[in-house]
């Protein structure tokens, strides 16, 4: 009961930070160019980099490491979204067939998991953690629903009052991070653990998106205002911009993934790794109000004990080979 409490004050504290617009300037960055071969997705502590490209009417999916650009194919599939890679350089997402059910799935050593929640017309996979848990959305009945996936169990994940939620990231001390649609069409960013939400509202946006969340709590997304689109880390308390030099203000600047060094990836659209490189001192009331709200949080939560291995494991349903053509296309071929 004492740490629902302090859990609950401490989103009260942060939510109000947020609303109000107290930030401290945390971080400035430096670019890294990764290339114009699509919209990178996750980057892990490796900094090996997963994402997506449109080419034409198909969507296909990309491994990125030191330069080498390794394209992820799903036999029959038309189109093939990885959304997350861990620290067990495991890949996630979701694919599409014709004549199928969307479905969600896990790729590792070159085994290939498709994931199908019991029921669901489709099964959306965006976040993975190191230990597999999983989070997305499924659709069931006609509403779409966000879900969380651990050990065998599915939650569903539903913003109150919202239209559509969608979490996208969990990190390992089960937060999830994501954002969701209001009845106005208007996007909020959120953090879920427990059955409790803590909106996330960049002050003058019209619109927050959360895309990802790192093992220290640290939220990364884009926002929309009057100029643009930008991207923006909350680290420690600290809020940070995230605009790339080379981008215009009709393409803006998208952040869709962080690792533990505070290594953000994203697009300017040109895919790009943006490293931090220096801290500025904040603001004294802002960094102590949100300082305090993310330590009664982190303090109140536990860590997942479960082996990867075994979590893995109860995942694993149906295996398939991959086999890396010359090309450097990583085909997977389920087994029936």
């Amino acid at each position: 009961m004492r740490d629902s409490k302090s859990i609950f004050y401490a989103a009260i504290l942060l939510f109000l930070t947020l609303r109000t617009g107290q930030f401290g300037r945390a971080e400035s960055y430096a670019f890294r160019d990764l290339g114009n071969w699509g919209a990178p997705t996750a980057v892990n502590n490796l900094r090996h980099v997963v994402g997506t490209s449109v080419g034409g009417e198909r969507t296909s999916s990309f491994l990125y490491i030191d330069g080498l650009l390794t394209r992820l194919d799903i036999a029959g599939a038309a189109n093939v979204f990885a959304y997350s890679i861990n620290n067990e350089n495991q890949i996630a997402g979701y694919f599409e067939r014709s004549g199928a059910p969307t479905a969600g799935f896990v790729y590792e050593d070159g085994v290939t998991t498709p994931i199908t929640l019991p029921g669901a017309a489709a099964t959306r996979v965006y976040g993975m953690n190191d230990v597999g848990v999983t989070v997305g959305q499924f659709t069931e009945a006609g509403r779409i629903s966000g879900f969380l996936f651990s050990e065998g169990t599915v939650q569903t994940v539903n913003a109150p009052g919202a239209l559509i939620t969608q979490p996208r990231a969990v990190n390992n001390v089960g937060q999830v991070a994501g954002y969701y649609t209001l009845s106005d069409g208007h996007q909020v960013g959120f953090v879920y653990r427990d059955g409790l939400f803590e909106p996330i509202n960049v002050p003058g946006s019209s619109d927050t998106f959360v895309y990802g969340i790192n093992n220290s709590g640290e939220v990364v997304g884009t926002y929309v205002d009057d100029i643009g689109t930008h991207g923006f880390s909350v680290a420690n308390g600290l809020f940070s911009a995230v605009d790339s030099p080379d981008a215009l203000p009709s393409s803006g600047t998208f952040v869709r993934g962080v690792n533990d060094s505070g290594d953000l990836v994203g697009s300017a659209p040109r895919a790009f790794l943006a490293e931090p490189v220096s801290s500025a001192v904040p603001e004294p009331r802002s960094s102590l109000l949100v300082g305090l709200g993310v330590t009664l949080v982190t303090g109140a939560l536990f860590r997942v004990s479960k082996s990867s291995r075994q979590v893995r494991a109860e995942l694993r349903s149906t295996l398939a080979n991959s086999t890396a053509t010359p090309q450097g296309t990583a085909e997977f071929s389920e087994r029936s």
